[in-house]
């Protein structure tokens, strides 16, 4: 049996528990979590935004480039 189990059966806490209480002795409320999530869906949202616009000016790019330099063989 291990000492964990052990101090379990003999009603002492085990060491996770202890350090467990001491690191967290506040559990978030929904509120506060669901503000966290907001937050976070907010900066994902901006996140994307400037990675979408990014992609839109690669492709733009992309396109007056092949425009200039058609490919060989496919000219019009």
């Amino acid at each position: 049996m291990s000492a964990q189990h052990t101090a379990i059966k003999q009603g002492r806490p085990s060491h996770r528990r202890i350090l467990a209480s001491a690191v967290s002795s506040h559990s978030p409320t929904t509120k506060e979590l669901l503000k966290r999530v907001e937050d976070m869906m907010r900066e994902d949202w901006e996140f994307l935004k400037d990675f979408n616009a990014a992609v839109d000016q690669l492709q733009k790019k992309q396109e007056k480039f092949q425009t200039e330099h058609p490919a060989f063989g496919r000219y019009s």
